[in-house]
């Protein structure tokens, strides 16, 4: 089990034993004369009573017992020491120097945990969590004692956070409150849980992706099936007298139900090598799509479902063809009636479905492409151009040493301005405002210095007062929200001891609206609002916004490079900062959204080619079949057109039944994408329309050029053709 906050967790008689781990972000290591920067984490000395990996060089059953014990990961150990045993070898973290008392096992890709490179004392990381509080940086394991019911003691547990955070905790999210609830989540279940933060030790998934992947994968694969059955059947009557004969001869039953499934069987088997090929190719991007480790080394789980998938696939696809070949006479076989049948019922049955699921696919990649594009064109209420967003948190958070790097961007010939940062607009922090009702309300808070505002561009309405140290911009709405004016310019909230009002930020003047967050931000609190705090010398900063001209690139590399020599000079070692431009993050913060779009363009395409295929066959065994019809008809005078449209018109009247049928699975699956955006475009109703004519246009694409040929040859040889 894994839980949020654990206060004294011993005074729960259901808990049998429990241990935690933290997050210990990224750290500066120097081992000698060499920098490294490595993951880390902080572990209590029980864990590895609870968690069975192996370790060398310590007792596992207490670790980490001196605060300036460290453990490595072989794979950190191999870079770091070259071979040596580094068991007893020191590095410097910080101000600390740490000695190496052990040495992990690497996570594989089936652990739960997210590989790091150092484990620290939980200890250390009392000074950075304050109360170990447990909302997401720290995470609890336990095991219960036989026969505890887990929301039994879920239920004591929220009684207990209650209790032990006072008034800052909240049995429910109402009246606007930061912590509350409480989750107990049995540990295979951890993986796609949704109140285990990112930012947590454990790997997360997005169980809606995989789910929609699956779905969609599963959709194609009953295509590709569907496909391959309704071509069988159409090809039934030629193979009828072969088959015919070969019972005659002596063939059992059941020889011609293997000779159908064996062929199935090597048609799929090929196709699933081919499809693996493929999928070894294209592995590195779709891991770089689902940000995930993809694993397509065979092992015996693997080899073992495929085959059963090979060959349940292989029945299903040989099953139907070979029954209907046994059901069939010599006398059928001459009059030719079960090919018409099967031709009728399995023809119209694929051309109805994959249309449908070409047109669902087509609309959802439409509405992706349609709300992608609109997330990326939101106006921000302020001007981020040209501007590089400098991350300078391992610098330090003084103006003195922030402001060194600062004179050294200033020097660069392709920098015009440097402004000093804390929170950016598009990462705000949140502080609440309490009122005598006992409601929250909370503030998306953006801190920096008056050159940073002025670089932004923020568009001033109103002014009450000099902006000044520690004042403060809101925009039209916050100013709403707290009745803010000239005759009352702060934002105020409830003095805790005193019980009365007093004001919280000072206000300056009023700006028009302006969007916090990126594109596909969610607002973590319903009521909340705007707030610009002017920071001064005496203001903690750990970003920094660059004005650049020229060329890009060169200004990019120019900035990072000097942000390298800073830390060097500072630190000792040459550590990169993270640089990039404000648009660009933006655009970055939608990376997810961007490859769940293409995941779905591809499966898009891959159906359309499925359907256009399909179609292209079908036109030509039905265009064949009916050659000499359209032959006498030609002799009788009917024209090209009329034949072309004799020929087509099966297809382009089932293709229209598939549409309208389409239509409800298009709204449902769109509304089911759109509904999880915050901003979010209004519903695309055009889409289905368009979706609709492309699926036409794939139809008649299909099938038209067979049909022409068959409707323009020459009368003669279509008369010969049967």
């Amino acid at each position: 089990m894994a839980i949020r906050g654990l206060p004294n967790a011993y005074s729960f008689p259901e808990i049998d034993a429990w241990t935690r781990i933290a997050n210990g972000n990224e750290q500066d290591v120097v081992i000698g004369e060499d920098y490294y920067r490595a993951t880390s984490a902080y572990i209590d000395s029980t864990f590895f009573q609870m968690f069975d990996y192996e370790l060398r060089g310590c007792d596992r059953r207490q670790v980490l017992t001196n605060d300036l014990d460290v453990i490595v990961s072989e794979a950190f150990a191999r870079k770091a020491f070259a071979g040596e045993d580094a068991i007893g070898k020191q590095l410097k973290v910080r101000d600390d120097v740490y000695t190496v008392c052990g040495v992990l096992e690497d996570f594989g890709r089936r652990d739960l945990f997210v590989e790091n490179d150092l484990f620290f004392s939980i200890k250390r990381a009392y000074d950075l969590y304050r109360s170990m509080d447990n909302f997401g940086n720290t995470m609890t394991f336990l095991t219960l004692k036989p026969g505890t019911d887990p929301q039994t003691l879920a239920d004591k547990l929220l009684d207990k956070y209650v209790d032990y955070w006072g008034e800052f905790y909240a049995r429910d999210g109402s009246k606007g409150a930061a912590m509350w609830g409480s989750s107990l989540t049995r540990f295979d279940k951890i993986y796609f849980d949704e109140a285990h933060e990112s930012y947590s030790k454990v790997k997360k998934g997005n169980r809606t992706l995989v789910e929609v992947l699956l779905l969609v994968a599963l959709i194609l694969l009953v295509s590709a099936c569907l496909n391959y059955v309704n071509l069988t059947v159409a090809l039934t009557g030629k193979r009828a007298k072969e088959m015919t004969m070969r019972r005659v001869l002596g063939e059992q039953t059941r020889g011609v139900l293997f000779r159908y499934f064996s062929e199935a069987f090597l048609f799929t088997a090929t196709c699933f090598l081919l499809g693996y090929f493929v999928a070894y190719l294209f592995k590195p991007l779709f891991e770089e799509w689902l940000s995930t480790s993809i694993p397509l080394i065979p092992d015996f789980q693997m080899v073992f479902w495929s085959v059963i998938a090979l060959l349940l696939l292989s029945l299903i696809s040989s099953l139907l063809p070979a029954l209907l070949v046994l059901q069939f006479k010599p006398l059928d076989v001459v009059k030719g009636a079960f090919q018409f049948r099967s031709k009728m019922l399995f023809g119209r049955v694929f051309i109805v479905v994959q249309n449908m699921i070409s047109m669902v696919l087509i609309a959802v990649a439409m509405t992706m492409s349609l709300q992608l594009n609109h997330l990326l064109s939101l106006p921000l209420g302020y001007r981020p151009n040209d501007l590089i967003a400098v991350s300078a948190f391992d610098l330090g958070f003084t103006f003195e040493i922030q402001d060194i790097l600062r004179q050294r961007l200033l020097a660069l010939p392709q920098v015009d301005a440097v402004g000093l940062a804390a929170n950016l607009p598009y990462r705000t922090s949140f502080n609440g405002l309490h009122d005598e009702e006992g409601n929250t309300s909370w503030i998306n808070y953006t801190s920096m210095d008056t050159t940073s505002f002025r670089l932004l561009g923020f568009k001033v309405v109103e002014q009450f007062a000099a902006p000044t140290d520690s004042m403060c911009w809101v925009d039209r709405e916050t100013q709403s929200r707290y009745n803010i004016s000239a005759e009352h310019p702060s934002i105020e909230t409830r003095d805790k001891e005193t019980n009365s009002k007093k004001a919280r930020y000072r206000i300056c003047g009023i700006v028009e609206n302006y969007r916090s967050g990126m594109g596909n931000y969610v607002p973590r609190f319903e009521d909340s609002h705007n707030v610009i705090q002017l920071l001064g010398a005496d203001g903690y900063y750990w970003s920094q916004l660059v004005k650049v001209r020229g060329d890009k690139d060169e200004a990019l590399a120019a900035v990072r490079k000097t942000c390298k020599d800073v830390m060097r000079q500072l630190k000792g070692y040459s550590q990169e900062l993270n640089c990039s431009y404000y648009d660009d993050s933006m655009r970055d913060a939608l990376t997810q959204e961007r490859h769940t779009m293409q995941f779905v363009l591809c499966f898009m395409f891959l159906s359309i080619l499925i359907s256009a295929l399909g179609l292209f066959a079908m036109s030509v065994n039905y265009s064949e079949q009916h050659s000499k019809s359209i032959a006498i008809g030609k002799i009788m005078g009917a024209s090209v057109r009329g034949s072309v449209w004799k020929l087509s018109r099966r297809f382009i009247l089932l293709s229209l039944v598939a549409i309208v049928l389409a239509v409800p699975l298009c709204v449902k699956a769109m509304n089911y994408y759109l509904q999880d955006f915050y901003n979010r475009i209004d519903f695309p109703w055009l889409v289905i329309l368009l979706s609709a004519i492309i699926t036409m246009l794939v139809v008649i694409l299909s099938i038209l050029g067979q049909a022409i040929r068959i409707a323009t040859r020459n009368p003669i040889e279509g008369i010969k053709t049967e």
